[in-house]
């Protein structure tokens, strides 16, 4: 049912969103913290509502919004890069020689990668018998590429990509689209594809701390 209530210059004011932070706000220019590809982005604050309203908090927590190709470049992805690129060469009985700690979300010297890709290529020229030994050292080989690509901030050659991930290249694409790819990324339409990426660690802005190493005008927001 419409509301016939007579409108007012009281009604106008009360109806614009309150000055202070509230949860559901979208920040720009908030610093990355070197978790991301870019030094500021544009995030939204995720501190209930109730906490900020009641002074329960003195810090803000934010998830950055970044772009689908923004997401390959974070050290968020490079897990899932190592573990692609250890199945690969496991499946040719190689090894990586490359120091690169269990949780993956170390970025390895670009030299290291270079010469891991070196290894590899020289390998590929030594004849095998094993039926598709090349094609698991070649996807392996695509995989180093892109982790160099992360590791240099550089654009992607997702031929490479979908030539490492194989089946899962059109599962993880179907998984962004129908925001089913991970609990922590949340996919959405606002101006364009956007997603929500929870970092390795959460970005976490002490909210005058923010204010007092930029000029108020620095940051801005918007409801959603």
């Amino acid at each position: 049912m419409s509301d016939l209530r007579p409108v007012n210059a009281k009604t106008y004011y009360e109806s614009l969103p309150a000055s202070k932070p509230s949860c559901g706000d979208i920040w720009t220019n908030i610093p990355s913290f070197g978790l991301l590809p870019t030094n500021f982005t544009a995030a939204i604050s995720i501190s209930p509502a109730c906490d900020i309203s009641n002074f329960k908090t003195e810090t803000l927590t934010f998830l950055p919004i970044i772009s689908v190709s923004q997401y390959f470049h974070t050290v968020g992805f490079l897990p899932i890069l190592r573990r692609e690129i250890l199945e690969r060469l496991k499946a040719a009985d190689l090894h990586l020689e490359i120091a690169w700690p269990e949780t993956g979300y170390y970025q390895p010297p670009v030299r290291e990668i270079e010469r891991e890709i070196a290894r590899l290529n020289q390998l590929l020229s030594v004849p095998k018998k094993a039926r598709g030994w090349d094609v698991h050292v070649k996807r392996a080989m695509a995989g180093l590429s892109v982790v160099g690509c992360v590791s240099t901030n550089t654009d992607i050659n997702y031929d490479d990509l979908s030539s490492l991930l194989g089946q899962k290249w059109e599962d993880t694409k179907r998984q962004l689209i129908t925001n089913s790819y991970r609990n922590d990324i949340h996919f959405f339409l606002v101006t364009s594809r956007i997603l929500i990426h929870r970092a390795s660690r959460n970005i976490l802005s002490h909210f005058s701390d923010i204010q007092s190493q930029s000029p108020l005008n620095f940051c801005s927001r918007r409801r959603i």
